[in-house]
């Protein structure tokens, strides 16, 4: 027998009406059973609770591991692939650079062998005219030598000549080859106008032939005058031709130094 037919008959033992009495023990019942229901209820839901948070901290974890692994995996993926396409694309930039070198190479090549192409025959002709300029020069070179050397001798042995009569010693010894030299000079000179006027030395050789004439003028008028009474003749001639002298000498050496510039290779 259970609890409420053990509290019924004691209810109705006590003189209490049957109905009542049944009521009162369902009602006890059912505030048992309610309470009963409550608490297992009160249990299972601290339970619930307890195992939600067990399994929500589960679950977390889990997830967090399985985050990370799959971070570690994707970035480790990442990285490979990304390393895969650096490589990759670093080794499609040397081939197209590589590509590219041997293209220009080759443009340089053509375009290169195009221009000597192209200026050979100006080049060959520039070589030709070159040489037949040099030839000329060469030519010339040779003419100004040829000429201008004994020119330099009338000049260097006039001037020598007008230094040994400069004390009108014995002006009578030198006259005859100054004479000789001098006429060879005016020869030259007047055979050479051209090319003198073209190598700008006429003017200064000229300006030397005069003043070796008026020297010899002087030589000739000392040579012809006679004895005069309280006058020395050579004393005042020899002051007469000093400075003709000193142009002479300067001119030279002027003179000299252009020709020897002009026949130097």
């Amino acid at each position: 027998m259970d609890w409420r037919e053990i509290a019924l008959s004691t209810v109705v033992s006590s003189g209490v009406a049957y109905g009542a009495a049944r009521f009162l023990i369902e009602k006890i019942a059912e505030a048992r059973i309610k309470y009963h229901y409550d608490k297992k209820l009160e249990e299972l839901k601290t339970e619930s609770a307890k195992d939600l948070a067990t399994f929500s901290d589960q679950l977390k974890s889990d997830s967090e591991a399985k985050l990370a692994t799959l971070s570690s995996e994707l970035k480790e993926r990442g990285e490979t692939r990304l390393a895969n396409l650096t490589s990759g694309l670093k080794e499609r930039g040397d081939n197209q650079l590589a590509e590219l070198n041997a293209e220009l190479a080759k443009r340089n090549n053509e375009t290169l062998a195009e221009l000597n192409r192209k200026y050979a025959g100006e080049i060959e002709e520039a070589k030709a005219k070159l040489l037949e300029h040099t030839q000329a020069a060469l030519e010339v070179l040779k003419l100004r030598l040829q000429l201008y050397q004994p020119l330099g001798e009338d000049i260097y042995r006039v001037r020598n000549l007008a230094r040994e009569m400069l004390t009108l010693a014995k002006p009578s010894e030198y006259k005859k080859e100054y004479d000789e030299r001098l006429l060879s000079l005016q020869n030259r000179l007047m055979q050479l106008r051209v090319l003198l006027d073209g190598d700008r030395v006429f003017l200064p050789i000229h300006a030397y032939k005069n003043d070796a004439v008026s020297f010899r003028m002087q030589i000739e008028s000392y040579l012809a005058s006679g004895p005069c009474a309280g006058v020395d003749l050579q004393a005042a001639a020899s002051k007469a031709l000093r400075p003709i002298y000193e142009r002479m000498d300067s001119q030279y050496q002027e003179i000299t130094a252009a020709l020897a510039a002009l026949i130097k290779p």
